[in-house]
């Protein structure tokens, strides 16, 4: 630093020239306030930075749009598998449809219609919708019948004469199983013919249950209790067959009515006729 009256070199503190002692100014002081301001200037340059920082956060936010893909695909194929499943759903009510009924069941259904003929063949023909299992039904009821109408004349036959009555009671055998088999599926048949020429659509299935049902009760009644009473008094044996014809004609009268829905004067003509043909070709054959 100078002086400033006579140019003399002056120590930068100085405040009087050593020479000619002038007052030296103090002016460096004025030139350091812009150096104290100096950090002020710069706090612009921090700006930017505060400035970038929601962009450093904004970033990892991004990649948050592809993931909601995933999710929707995977909702959308969600959605498809769940309207596929009924479509699998469909060959269930076929298997069950098919589907045989346990061989005690038979029984069953023979006991509830003896035991409660107005309403048991109404309750049990519901189980037959299949024609297996009426014709496993009828099967069994035309196999006992026979067998045990065979042994019943076998037994009777041989008490009156022992040569004739052997030799009858094992003819019966084929004539017992052809008069039931005409019987049980003779009478859905013709009331099966009734309907379609009412034009109506009855279920054959369920008319030949009814029929096993009722001819299985009522001739249990006529081919093995009335031989027996025809033993211990001939007209007690004649009542009892009778007795098991009645039985089984209501069995088969209350069966066909809940099935079929007759009513009125048509009731009476549609069971005159098929019964009136039914057991004419039988007890003819």
């Amino acid at each position: 630093m100078k002086c400033p009256q006579c140019g003399i070199e002056l120590s930068d503190t100085a405040k009087f020239c050593t020479s000619c002692g002038t007052p030296i100014p103090e002016a460096p002081v004025a030139e350091e306030a812009p150096a104290a301001e100096a950090p002020a200037a710069e706090e612009p340059a921090a700006a930017p930075v505060a400035e970038e920082a929601p962009k450093a956060e904004e970033a990892p936010a991004a990649p948050a749009e592809p993931e909601e893909a995933p999710a929707a695909a995977a909702a959308a194929t969600a959605a498809a598998a769940t309207q596929e499943a009924p479509k699998q759903e469909g060959p269930a009510p076929a298997a069950k449809q098919s589907s045989i009924l346990p061989f005690e069941q038979f029984f069953k259904t023979l006991f509830n219609a003896g035991t409660k003929p107005m309403t048991g063949v109404i309750e049990e023909k519901e189980r037959y919708t299949n024609f297996v299992n009426s014709a496993i039904l009828s099967a069994i009821v035309i196999v006992v019948l026979t067998i045990l109408r065979t042994i019943i004349n076998c037994i009777t036959g041989f008490i009156i004469d022992p040569f004739i009555g052997i030799g009858y009671g094992f003819l019966t055998f084929f004539l017992s199983l052809s008069m039931f088999l005409l019987l049980t599926f003779g009478l859905a048949g013709v009331y099966y013919i009734a309907g379609t020429i009412l034009k109506e659509k009855w279920d054959y299935a369920k008319l030949l249950s009814i029929a096993a049902m009722s001819v299985g009760v009522g001739f249990l009644i006529r081919s093995v209790l009335a031989p027996f009473c025809s033993i211990i008094y001939g007209n007690l044996g004649t009542g009892v067959s009778m007795a098991g014809l009645v039985y089984m004609v209501l069995m088969l009268y209350e069966g066909i009515n809940d099935e079929t829905g007759l009513t009125g004067n048509k009731k009476i003509y549609v069971h005159a006729a098929c019964l009136g043909i039914t057991f004419l070709i039988t007890f003819l054959f």
